[in-house]
């Protein structure tokens, strides 16, 4: 308890602070200041619930109580009275004020609780938004090798603490686990990414500490991805593994660790680690069905690319056959009276020549000119019968070729007979043809199944056009060191390249006068598409029925790359995932 002696004196003893009274007792009639205005001034410091301000005075009239409870008075009491009121009722201020304050810390204590919950709350909030991001990204995702990246991204993401992540997949195709997406490693850093299933069962299964249903963490000093040989060290100091089994059977392994030092992981984390998971494997199901769907309808589509095909083929057999029955005998006629004919104007012309001196020398050089003018006229009407007769040949075969059916094929093998057989033919006819080939065929190409027949003469509709090419370069530049350079090569695709440094391409078509350019040349894929002179023989259709057999018939495609009086590359590409392996290695030559 403190005494001050005037209202001054009061005021500057509450200017230390509320805590060191717990209640004013004021009177209205005091020295320099009166009560009144030591309660005003109190009030605009402290409130009426945290210093209580109670007068005792003899002042009785109703104006000063009014205006003692207007300056913020909590209490009036007029003297004289008695002692027990007057505790009483400082009691129970002081009780009031006792309960004021517990409700003041109680509120302070309720509103921190609410503010760390609110923090909670935010909390979960963001991990929401952020499974919700991830749901999003990987649910949008159509291709596996899509997918898998995006999940190894998004969980590395989630996981602030992560910082490198790969994912392990099951190839049906190849029987075994196979590194499907990568981050945090550089490409040197990987060392394997091909895993039996087993040694990954005793890697990721049988080790570590599990956590949930299927997921192991590895702590410091542990590193199955170390022990796998799929990188080298350092190890680091933690290692989450998620497990995905669809079906029963596992598909997939997700592997996430981080490098620097840390606390233990979270156990908020492997929960969260793990209620992911969940989203991934209907994601990871999704793009799989979608994927099976995708390859049905891919093979329906390829069916049907094989009849239409087999209907063309069919259908040219029957037009070009038709063509050459009716072609063939009225050009037949043509050539052999053409020969004929030759020989009647020679045995005339040595008939003029026995009986010269008969005629005027004027009618005689008129004669010899006749003479000359149709010798050199059936020389025409015989060469271009020839050339009619290689277009029925040609047409001929065409009317017999029939697509085959797949079968276990060895591609190296394959190409070589035909590469040979095709030069040959052109030996055969032109004895002095002489052209270097160069062979680079790949010797890990294995068996694939392929339609032989229709590859063969593809092949062979190439070279024709290169040694072609070659022969009029030769034609023009007799000292032209002749090469064609044949190469087979497997990587994602399978590759059949047949390159000639003959003529190349002509800037344009001497038959159409149109301009060949890059983005035209898909036209020699055309049927009857050609750039050889019309009394070659040539009928467009090599590149044509080689086009068929690539892109319709195997699924892959073929380009053409040329440049003029230097070069032309034809190149076959065959997706080789498409076609079954037979066995591990081909016999190339």
């Amino acid at each position: 308890m403190t005494l001050a002696r005037s209202g001054v004196d009061a005021l500057a003893l509450l200017e230390k602070g509320p805590l060191e009274f717990d209640l004013v007792l004021l009177d209205i009639m005091m020295p320099k200041v009166s009560g009144f205005e030591v309660c005003r001034e109190i009030r605009e410091h402290f409130p009426v619930y945290e210093l209580p301000v109670l007068f005792l005075t003899a002042k009785n009239q109703q104006k000063d109580l009014a205006q003692a409870f207007a300056a913020g008075a909590n209490d009036y009491l007029t003297k004289p009275c008695s002692k027990e009121e007057l505790l009483a009722r400082i009691r129970t201020h002081l009780e009031l004020l006792d309960k004021n304050r517990n409700l003041d810390r109680m509120v302070k204590e309720r509103t921190r609780e609410l503010e760390f919950k609110n923090l909670e709350l935010q909390e979960t909030n963001r991990e929401l938004m952020n499974l919700n991001d991830l749901v999003k990204a990987i649910n949008q995702e159509v291709e596996l090798k899509n997918l898998l990246q995006t999940m190894v991204v998004q969980f590395t993401s989630a996981f602030p603490e992560m910082e490198r992540g790969a994912f392990l997949i099951w190839d049906t195709h190849h029987s075994q686990f196979t590194t499907a997406a990568v981050i945090g490693w550089e490409t040197a850093q990987i060392k394997r990414r091909a895993f039996t299933q087993q040694s990954l069962h005793q890697a990721f299964e049988l080790k570590g500490k599990e956590f949930g249903e299927f997921g192991r963490a590895f702590p410091s000093g542990e590193n199955p991805l170390v022990d796998l040989g799929f990188c080298e060290g350092p190890d680091p100091s933690e290692t989450l593994c998620m497990i995905f089994s669809i079906e029963s059977k596992v598909r997939g392994y997700l592997v996430l660790s981080r490098q620097t030092s840390m606390d233990s992981i979270h156990a908020s984390t492997l929960e969260k680690f793990s209620h992911f998971r969940e989203h991934a494997i209907s994601a990871l199901i999704k793009v799989q069905y979608l994927q099976e769907l995708q390859n049905k309808n891919k093979k329906i589509l390829q069916a049907q690319d094989q009849l239409l095909l087999r209907e063309k083929m069919a259908s040219l057999g029957i037009l070009t056959a038709g063509i050459a029955h009716e072609i063939k005998n009225p050009l037949n006629f043509i050539n052999n009276f053409s020969w004929l004919s030759r020989d009647l104007v020679q045995e005339l012309k040595d008939e003029f020549f026995r009986n010269r001196t008969k005629f005027t020398p004027d009618n005689a050089e008129n004669i010899e000119s006749i003479f000359s003018d149709l010798a050199q006229n059936i020389e025409i009407i015989g060469e271009h019968g020839k050339t009619a007769n290689h277009i029925i040949q040609n047409m001929m075969e065409i009317a017999k070729g029939e697509s085959g059916s797949f079968q276990s094929t060895e591609l190296n093998s394959l190409v070589d007979e035909f590469v040979d057989l095709a030069y040959h033919g052109f030996q055969v006819k032109h004895e002095a043809l002489e052209i270097e080939l160069v062979k680079n065929y790949d010797r890990s190409i294995p068996k694939l199944n392929m339609v032989a027949q229709s590859l063969s003469r593809a092949v062979v509709n190439v070279m024709n056009n290169a040694i072609e090419a070659l022969m009029e370069r030769l034609a023009a530049e007799p000292d032209h060191r002749a090469r064609i350079q044949i190469t087979t090569l497997l990587k994602e695709r399978l590759l059949i390249s047949i390159r000639d440094n003959g003529v190349g391409l002509p800037k344009r078509n001497p038959n159409t006068e149109d301009d060949i350019a890059p983005n035209t040349i898909k036209k020699l894929f055309d049927p009857f598409y050609t750039t050889k002179p019309a009394q070659s023989g040539n009928i467009g259709l090599g590149l044509s029925l080689a086009y068929d057999t690539i892109v319709q018939e195997h699924q892959g495609s073929l380009e053409l790359d040329s440049d003029f009086e230097s070069y032309t590359e034809v190149r076959m590409y065959i997706p080789v995932e498409q076609r079954r392996i037979v066995d591990s290695h081909s016999a190339p030559h």
